[in-house]
């Protein structure tokens, strides 16, 4: 016989018996199947040379001797093996095979059948609403059960899944003598774990058996007002802010205000949209917020609308200069407007490099006159840079519709002689400009060049008035 074997339920399973005669034989006069419950014996299956074969009625549909010769007239019990049917997980117990002898007496043995229960893998959301909230509280969020298995040894769940939590496990055994094993992922929910998948792995006896489930995580609404590129300037046509909402459940109501104020008379309202009909004037600036409200709860977002003056104003560099000589011609004075253009030039890339470009430069100086004047005319290179100054533009604008920029320029030298004039620390430029209210650029060496090359025009003294 074996010691032991096993079989799953429903499935059929051998519980081998086999009788080897001695020498002299000995005759069997009958073969016995018990099974042992709680130390008594109860009858199985019966083979009798001269009775035949009986199964006990709770096994007969179930139970059969494997060994046709059993069944004969004349019978043969050497193998006396039965075959279990229909296995069930009642029929887990200790069986007792005995030979009945003459003259030898009674022999038996016994052999364990263990009956395996695959479990059942069930995985659901621990609650059907899970609402995410302000504070860090863990819950459960997802069960994974493993129900009515046995042995519990061969009984594991893991879980896979991008989202950190911990598990919580924990096993019962049932009133029939199976295991339910019941593991729980606990998390914080959130508004970045809502459509996140939680897998269920569950192992037994190395068969795998997986499920999953998605997170449904509700939430307030998350928003976020788009529209405003932080160009809209006097006269654009088709301007519009949109109210985005990430929101679980969705969004049922929108609704726009405007801070401090009331909504201009050309605004239309449709839900999350909001357009403003007709050209952008500077009745539209302000703080727009959109509330947007779920089941859940109600959030804002808002938006600071600046308007810009035409994209086309201009803006106006006047450098004034000042230059005394003790004599000149047309020649000369033809000489110092390129240089003073050339200045310009170089003054308005210093200050702003490529975002303005120049569109004229006008350089004014009478003959023999102690006093020149270059204005360099340039325009934003961009939307972008006017979207910069943004600020300037549209408070200035509303008053001038230009931007000016007078650069002064102020020498201060002690003496003339017949070096080239050279600049000290006292030389300094300043720049009155409204979008820079005070700026001094000290010591620049294009302006030591500058008067340098006067020094040499011929039969020209260059000389500061003082």
């Amino acid at each position: 016989m074996d010691d032991g074997t096993w079989g799953y339920v429903g499935s059929k399973v051998d519980l081998r018996c086999r009788f080897i005669n001695s020498s002299p034989p000995v005759k069997v006069s009958q073969v016995t199947w018990q099974k042992l419950v709680n130390g008594t014996k109860q009858n199985v299956a019966i083979a009798n040379p001269s009775l035949g074969v009986s199964v006990a009625p709770s096994y007969r549909d179930r139970v059969t001797f494997k060994n046709a010769a059993v069944k004969r007239r004349t019978p043969t019990l050497e193998d006396t093996t039965i075959t279990f049917s229909s296995l069930r997980l009642s029929d887990d117990a200790t069986y007792i095979c005995e030979y009945a002898t003459f003259p030898a007496g009674n022999r038996e043995n016994t052999v364990n059948l263990t009956v395996y229960v695959r479990p059942t893998t069930q995985m659901s959301l621990s609650t059907p609403t899970l609402v995410a909230g302000s504070s860090s509280l863990k819950t459960p969020v997802a069960t994974c059960i493993s129900a009515n298995g046995k042995p519990p040894v061969y009984m594991h769940i893991l879980w896979e899944t991008r989202v950190p939590g911990e598990v919580s496990t924990q096993e019962y055994r049932n009133p029939d003598g199976t295991f339910t094993v019941q593991s729980d992922y606990i998390l914080t929910p959130s508004k970045e774990t809502h459509k996140e998948t939680l897998a269920c792995v569950s192992t037994y006896n190395e068969e795998v058996f997986t499920d999953s489930v998605t997170l449904d995580i509700q939430y307030e609404p998350d928003v976020s007002v788009d529209g405003f590129d932080g160009n809209w300037y006097l006269n654009r046509e088709d301007v519009q802010l949109s109210c985005q909402a990430d929101a679980n459940p969705a969004v049922s109501l929108y609704q726009w205000r405007l801070i401090n104020g009331s909504m201009p008379s050309n605004v239309e309202v449709r839900d999350s949209i909001l357009t403003f009909k007709g050209p952008v004037t500077y009745d539209l600036q302000g703080i727009y917020v959109c509330d947007a409200t779920n089941s859940i709860g109600t959030r804002s977002a808002s938006v600071e609308v600046s308007i810009l003056g035409t994209f086309t104003s201009l803006l106006y560099f006047s450098i004034h200069l000042q230059v005394c000589y003790s004599s000149g011609n047309l020649s000369k004075t033809t000489l110092l407007i390129v240089f003073l253009a050339s200045l310009c030039l170089w003054l308005t890339d210093l200050l702003f490099g490529s975002a303005f470009l120049v569109e004229a430069i006008v350089v004014q100086a009478a003959i023999f006159s102690e006093k020149a004047t270059c204005t360099v005319t340039a325009a934003p290179s961009s939307r972008q840079t006017a979207a910069e100054h943004s600020g300037a533009f549209s408070s200035y604008n509303k008053e001038t519709s230009q931007m000016g920029l007078v650069v002064t320029l102020h020498f201060h030298h002690s003496g003339i002689d017949e070096t080239p004039l050279a600049y000290n620390d006292s030389t300094h430029i300043v720049l009155h400009n409204p979008l820079y209210p005070h700026i001094e650029i000290y010591n620049t060496k294009a302006f030591h060049a500058f008067w340098y090359y006067l020094s040499f025009l011929p039969e020209t003294q260059a000389a500061l008035c003082v």
